[in-house]
């Protein structure tokens, strides 16, 4: 069986949904198999996104907008529930001499995220309070 280096998988983006990804190699084989009274083992090994397990071409994304929200209403199959806080995330997509789309993206808002951005809001309140000294 061949190895593969992990550092020398392709990178871009999933030809199904759009998402960043570096490809991985999947077995696509049908598997164990008999024809004929001869039994054999179908291995067809592919370089594809873990995702959707499709090709991965060349392109990218790129986060155009990220906004904080408060749920009025359940979103994400009920992962978001009214009252939660999200985040509400906007990508561009583009492929090489194709299409470009827009996805977004609702992330729940985690305790680790909470300190991130109380972190995060200290410090702007500390550089403000110094642009003004």
């Amino acid at each position: 069986m061949r190895r593969y280096d992990p550092e020398d998988m392709p990178s871009g983006i999933c030809d199904c949904c759009g998402e960043a990804c570096t490809a991985q190699p999947i077995d696509v084989g049908i598997g164990p198999y008999e024809y004929w009274g001869a039994r054999g083992n179908h291995v067809d090994i592919q370089l594809l996104s873990p995702c959707c397990e499709a090709e991965v071409v060349e392109g990218g994304q790129k986060l155009i907008r990220t906004a904080k929200h408060v749920a009025k209403k359940p979103h994400n199959n009920g992962q978001i529930q009214p009252g939660d806080t999200y985040y509400l995330r906007v990508y561009r997509h583009w492929r090489c001499g194709g299409p470009t789309w827009i996805t977004v993206k609702k992330i729940k808002q985690t305790p680790t995220m909470k300190e991130q951005a109380s972190t995060y809001e200290t410090l702007m309140a500390v550089a403000a309070l110094q642009e003004r000294v």
